[in-house]
């Protein structure tokens, strides 16, 4: 695929009435927590070696170059309501929020914390994985954090770049509570907020998290 000529589709609503409605009821009673939540963890990144030499495709954004597996499993659902929040695509949200690092260059060392909301399969935080940072990467899904973001960041970044990821599977109620530093320096999210329901939740986690020092920078669109 590549990135300055293909087509992404990034409408999580193709079928507008009832699918639409359903979802929007369902994340309303999840995030006002009128269904039980799962509990949050880490998910382990012991298989990460396995994925150096597997299938993928090539995502060129700009002057980056990335790889990825959405082919592999880009034809399954991206949202059931109360059970899977996407993250099987790539949306252009995160083309978007790629281009927008990558033309406002921010700084980082060593000690850079940075935490990617609603990864997916987390190419904005395999960036600044790449430029050094240590990187949160936040999903609901489990299979998400699995099955594309682990996979993404070893080819993009290698294995030993693991070592500075943290996979974190939670509600955004959860997610603060995951990431145990006393300073976060960049917030990033792409396509994430998608219902009106979520944005409380979104903002919500963002302040948790947020110092004033904190960067916070978000790609979407409107539904």
């Amino acid at each position: 695929m590549n990135g300055n000529s293909a087509s992404f589709k990034f409408n999580f609503f193709g079928n507008q009435g009832t699918q639409a409605q359903e979802s929007v009821s369902s994340d309303s009673k999840r995030l006002n927590g009128e269904e039980s939540k799962k509990n949050a963890f880490y998910v382990s990144t012991e298989s990460a070696p396995i994925f150096e030499d597997f299938p993928c495709f090539p995502l060129n954004v700009a002057n980056l170059s990335f790889i990825h597996y959405a082919g592999a499993i880009g034809g399954a659902t991206d949202i059931v309501p109360g059970q899977f929040e996407g993250g099987h695509r790539i949306w252009q949200g995160c083309i978007d929020l790629l281009r927008y690092l990558e033309e406002n260059p921010f700084p980082v060392n060593a000690s850079t914390v940075v935490v990617e909301l609603g990864c997916g399969h987390g190419l904005p935080g395999c960036y600044m994985l790449r430029k050094g940072a240590r990187v949160y990467f936040q999903d609901y899904n489990e299979d998400s954090l699995e099955k594309a973001t682990l996979p993404t960041i070893v080819v993009n970044c290698g294995v030993d770049a693991v070592n500075r990821a943290k996979l974190i599977c939670a509600e955004w109620s959860q997610t603060a509570a995951m990431i145990p530093e006393p300073k976060v320096d960049l917030i990033l999210a792409s396509d994430t907020i998608y219902t009106p329901a979520t944005i409380r939740a979104f903002i919500s986690v963002v302040n948790q998290i947020a110092t004033p020092e904190t960067m916070v920078v978000i790609a979407s669109q409107r539904h």
